[in-house]
């Protein structure tokens, strides 16, 4: 009896507690997704794959309360229920099984940006990346269904920005942001793979073979005025016009728009000029007074010939108040060929007040473009096409223009220190002369002096004025540097000293002023008696970069000059 009394309260309280469960079965929400590849990347936006939700619920289970899923992408999303025209993103009822009542009838929406305090219209919680579905009321029927039924949703038209993120695949995770009455996801969340690979657009930019670099002097003479930039695509279809990327075809009913080009990509992104294949030339240290000039651009495939791309400048010059080309890629791309852009400029002028320049190298790097902000442009109309990072490539910028710098380059051919003899070496700043800077003279510029010497049989060495020890001489230094309309001489003996090195040499040695119009004389003296025993002016050399240079087949070099 005492048994009894036990066992039927937990009898009842067992089939109350079964039908509390049946009351309240859960509805238990998973995903799966198709991944988009590299094939069908756009560039500006990537278009991730279509997602698929299922929710099950078992047999006797009622509708359940309101509840909010969110899909959660990781990344910025660039488009909405309403946006692009096209392709926006949608969610719809792909199957219903076993449901009594509503099931699919009323199919879930997706919550509005305003519910979610976005700061911009018709997009979804951007910064966040994520979607949020409303499940009201009614949207799980009552399930009657023995093994349970199912109710499976489909979302599509996702697009999202990878700029800046330094992501090369994107997963979606689905959770429950408000659990309403029974639905859960399988886990803490369930996570689907939408993208698998995304590939830089462009390869490192190289100095193109046939235009090279161009060279300037510091007095603004070129002697090679051109050069040239390779930028190739890293795979066959990242260079499109914008109707390969969001034409306007059959699957669009209502959108007003130029014909197809052929291969076009129908209704991936906003129709907007923008999102063509835009890349950006970055320069580096353009002096004042320098402008680089007669730009253009090329497209060919890797075959040779030539492509159906129209690329357009957003300018055919660049200074130092404008120092950046953009490039459109208009027309037509070609699918099937790697394609390669060849950016090239042909003269460069220097102001007269900006001479004479400081020696050094005119640089350059590629973007894709546009660049900066948070990803989005801020009009629903101008296409919102989201920005690129500003990932300057290659990463060690190629040099494009060499300034050579305001120097005079001597030559000693002999020079000898010990055994009874010292050379006394002359060096002049002449740039002080009579004929005036109007008329033709020298620039007055002041400067150092850098010995380089070349001792038979052993390394060389070198020494700047300017540095711990550096000899008096004649006092024709201040500071080190040599003033214009000043000489400097001094002994061999004494700069062999200042270096650490010595006290004998013979050789020779290249002397390389900081300043144009140098000049000087070289003279051996006798310990013995103090007379002089040779005298030899320096040769004055060419700047070695205003020379090309050519490799002819018997491998011994020319200078072309």
């Amino acid at each position: 009896m005492i048994l009894k009394r036990v066992i039927m309260p937990l009898f009842l309280l067992g089939i109350i507690l079964g039908l509390s469960s049946v009351a309240h079965a859960q509805v238990t929400c998973a995903t799966t997704s198709t991944p988009a590849s590299r094939a069908t990347a756009t560039g500006h936006t990537e278009v991730t794959g279509d997602l698929t939700i299922t929710c099950t619920q078992p047999n006797g289970g009622t509708g359940a309360t309101l509840a909010v899923l969110q899909v959660d992408y990781g990344v910025p999303i660039t488009s909405s229920a309403t946006f692009p025209t096209g392709r926006p993103v949608t969610l719809s009822c792909v199957t219903s099984v076993g449901f009594v009542g509503t099931g699919c009838a009323a199919p879930p929406t997706l919550v509005a940006c305003s519910t979610l305090g976005c700061a911009q219209t018709n997009i979804f919680n951007p910064g966040a990346g994520q979607i949020q579905i409303n499940l009201p009321n009614g949207t799980f029927g009552t399930c009657a269904t023995v093994g349970g039924c199912s109710m499976t949703l489909g979302l599509q038209g996702v697009l999202v920005s990878l700029a800046g993120t330094g992501k090369s695949s994107v997963s979606s995770t689905i959770s429950v942001a408000t659990p309403g009455n029974g639905v859960f996801v399988n886990g803490a969340a369930d996570t689907s793979t939408e993208i698998t690979t995304v590939l830089n657009g462009i390869k490192d930019p190289t100095i193109d073979a046939t235009a090279g670099t161009a060279t300037v002097t510091a007095f603004g003479t070129t002697f090679h005025p051109g050069f040239g930039i390779d930028i190739v695509e890293n795979y066959v279809d990242f260079f499109r016009g914008a109707d390969q990327f969001n034409c306007a075809g059959p699957s669009q009913p209502g959108i007003s728009a130029p014909p197809c080009s052929p291969g076009a990509f129908i209704g991936v992104n906003p129709r907007a000029p923008g999102s063509a294949t835009n890349v950006r030339i970055q320069f580096n240290n353009i002096p004042a007074g320098v402008v680089i000039s007669g730009c253009s651009v090329t497209v060919t495939k890797a075959d040779g010939s030539a492509s159906a791309l129209a690329p357009a400048l957003s300018s055919t010059s660049v200074d130092i108040t404008n120092p950046t080309i953009t490039i459109a890629m208009l027309g037509a791309g070609d699918p099937s060929q790697i394609e390669t852009a060849v950016f090239s400029c042909t003269t460069i002028t220097v102001a007269a007040g900006s001479i004479p320049l400081t020696g050094g190298s005119i640089t350059a790097q590629v973007t894709l473009a546009p660049t900066g902000g948070s990803g989005f442009s801020t009009s629903a109309t101008a296409g919102q096409v989201p920005r690129y990072a500003s990932s300057l490539q290659p990463t060690a910028a190629l040099t494009v223009v060499t300034v050579v710098p305001s120097t005079t380059n001597l030559l000693v051919p002999f020079a000898v220190a010990g055994g009874g003899f010292d050379t006394g070496i002359v060096v002049s700043n002449t740039t002080a002369d009579p004929f005036g800077v109007t008329t033709g003279g020298a620039i007055p510029q002041n400067g150092t002096i850098t010995y380089t010497f070349f001792p038979n049989g052993g390394s060389s060495f070198s020494f700047t004025t300017g540095a711990a020890g550096t000899p008096t001489g004649n006092g024709g230094l201040t500071s080190g540097s040599l003033n214009s309309g000043n000489t400097y001489s001094v002994l061999l003996s004494e700069l062999l000293k200042a270096a650490g090195k010595g006290p004998a040499f013979s050789g020779y040695i290249f002397i390389t002023s900081n300043f144009t119009n140098g000049h000087g004389v070289a003279f051996a003296v006798s310990n013995f008696d103090g007379k002089f025993t040779s005298y030899t002016p320096m040769l004055v050399l060419p700047p070695p970069a205003g020379l090309a240079r050519t490799a002819p087949a018997g491998g011994a070099e020319q200078l072309d000059q």
